[in-house]
């Protein structure tokens, strides 16, 4: 009797395993191009092929505009503020903002900085080796003088917005970019622009 059970706890124990690592193991991967149109679409959130339209068309809108045209000072410099989430979705807004920067620092009309942001620096390192000043234990010709940052001239801004529309087993999904330059010199805002990605689907049998 008590062999009867060992055996069959064994059996046990050894299924339990090989589900175990059955459920580690996974199916064929494949590469999928971000800027192609493989990949998994969804409808009510905002995926990879979304950030990179949107921001595709917000960096034509705005080198296209003639705004960012050459000065006496050399490149126009441009720090990032705030851009809103105001859609159902907790999404990390630096996956438009991003690709807009990298865009436009190679543009050669743009230099961004990331001594300055509307949340506080993106890097605070150089503000962090400003501290070294005076201190005894470095090299003072090797550290930073006084007077060498550079302050943005324009701020780039914007907003994301959800509307979902329901119209019996369809969905629709639309979300609005709204971007905007401002001068700070004189807080106009002298580009603004809205890019509008929209998906539809059809509803599943359970969920959409």
């Amino acid at each position: 009797m008590k062999k009867s059970i060992m055996n069959n706890r064994t059996a046990l124990c050894l299924m339990v395993m090989s589900l175990a690592l059955q459920g580690c193991q996974t199916g064929k991967v494949t590469y999928v191009d971000p800027e192609g149109n493989e990949g998994i679409t969804t409808i009510g959130t905002i995926d990879v092929h979304d950030w990179g339209a949107a921001a595709e068309q917000v960096i034509q809108s705005l080198l296209s505009s003639g705004t960012l045209t050459s000065n006496d000072s050399g490149k126009n410099i441009i720090m990032i503020s705030h851009v809103r989430n105001s859609t159902s979705e907790h999404i990390d807004t630096d996956l438009l903002t991003k690709k807009i920067r990298v865009a436009l620092n190679r543009s050669g009309k743009v230099l961004t900085t990331t001594a300055v942001g509307a949340g506080g620096p993106e890097d605070e390192a150089s503000m962090a080796v400003r501290e070294l000043r005076d201190s005894a234990e470095f090299d003072q010709s090797t550290t930073q003088s006084q007077g060498n940052l550079v302050a943005p001239r324009y701020s780039l801004s914007g907003k994301i917005i959800q509307l979902d529309t329901r119209a019996g087993r369809h969905k629709q999904s639309a979300f609005a970019f709204q971007m905007t330059l401002t001068d700070l010199k004189n807080g106009l805002a002298i580009w603004e622009d809205e890019v509008q990605i929209v998906k539809m689907g059809k509803k599943a049998r359970v969920g959409w």
